[in-house]
Order: structure tokens, then sequence, then C-alpha cells
């Protein structure tokens, strides 16, 4: 999505003129490019752990909770 496209959408509402509409759509955007981007931070944390890394973490911690806990601190 661009400025454009959010000018396409405002303009199929039944109040393009509107500063309301034009800020709902604005903050959708912005929404959708920071979960975008966590996930793509997320999908790279991920590849960067071999099999083994994911073991040996799983060995050193006393619980699974332990394990998924540091995994997720990683976030």
């Amino acid at each position: 999505m661009d400025s454009n496209r959010i000018k396409e959408l405002q303009e199929e509402t039944g109040y393009p003129q509107s500063i309301s509409v034009y800020k709902a759509l604005m903050q959708v955007w912005n929404e959708c490019q920071q979960e975008h981007n966590e996930q793509l931070r997320i999908a790279n944390v991920v590849k960067s752990f071999t099999a083994e890394d994911v073991v040996n973490e799983l060995k050193e911690n006393e619980t699974l909770d332990d394990a998924i806990s540091y995994f997720d601190s990683l976030k």
C-alpha cells in the first residue's frame, strides 16, 4: 500500500474529504506495516538458529518453559 492507494480508498468512502477517514486509513496502513515488519524480524531470528542451537538450548534449560522463554525473549 502507498499514499496513492490511501487516496483511492478515501475517494471510495462516503466522506472523501474527511480528515477522520484519512487518519483512520493511515492508522490501518501503519499498523499493517508494523505487523509485517515484526513478522519479517521473527522469521529472520528463527532462520538464524540451527537445529543444533535449538537442541543445545533445550538441554541447557531445566524445563521446556524455560527454553520457550529464552527463544521468546529473542523476538
